[in-house]
């Protein structure tokens, strides 16, 4: 009985994004991307992140299981982009060659809502939709569901200065003193 409700949820999940991945089969350019799950530290989506990574038009840092990645791995990897589930970005800056990563420098690190890549079944085909989206806009030219994507801040791809740091500092001064 399990092996059976196994390959229907499978099947669900084929079906839900085969209309992009059909789309995407014939494109030769597919960026390396890294969906992360969580940031501190970044963790990968695992589960059915290979698959549908393929499926949206990329490759990919994919495993069965979700892993914590090291500043080393994301160096070696060297995402050309970079999806992450949710608007928690702390800790991501201090990364080892964070700033040196070719999505940081070319600035393609998007937010998405959680939800495209948590729900499994019909949802799946929607974070493919959206994946392929991101990745290939000239292909799938389709208004994405309002607020479903941005553009990371731009605290992510550029490097705190001194200047900066001092007058946050500063700031902080006044805020204690004021």
């Amino acid at each position: 009985m399990v092996p059976e409700i196994l390959g229907a949820a499978a099947a669900e999940i084929t079906l839900a994004w085969e209309p992009v991945r059909a789309r995407t089969a014939i494109m030769v350019a597919r960026p390396r991307t890294l969906l992360l799950a969580s940031v501190n530290p970044p963790r990968t989506l695992g589960l059915w992140e290979k698959e549908l990574l393929v499926a949206a038009g990329a490759t990919g840092l994919a495993n069965s299981e979700a892993h914590d990645l090291t500043g080393e791995e994301l160096a070696a990897f060297a995402p050309e982009v970079i999806v992450i589930a949710g608007d928690e970005l702390e800790g991501l800056t201090e990364l080892l060659g964070w700033f040196e990563l070719p999505a940081v420098t070319d600035h393609e690190i998007y937010l998405v809502a959680p939800a495209y890549l948590s729900e499994g079944g019909e949802g799946l085909g929607e974070a493919a939709r959206v994946l392929a989206t991101i990745l290939h806009p000239a292909r799938f030219t389709e208004m994405l569901p309002t607020f479903s994507v941005q553009l990371a801040p731009l605290e992510l791809f550029e490097r705190a200065t001194e200047e900066d740091d001092e007058a946050t500092e500063e700031g902080d001064e006044t805020d204690t003193n004021g």
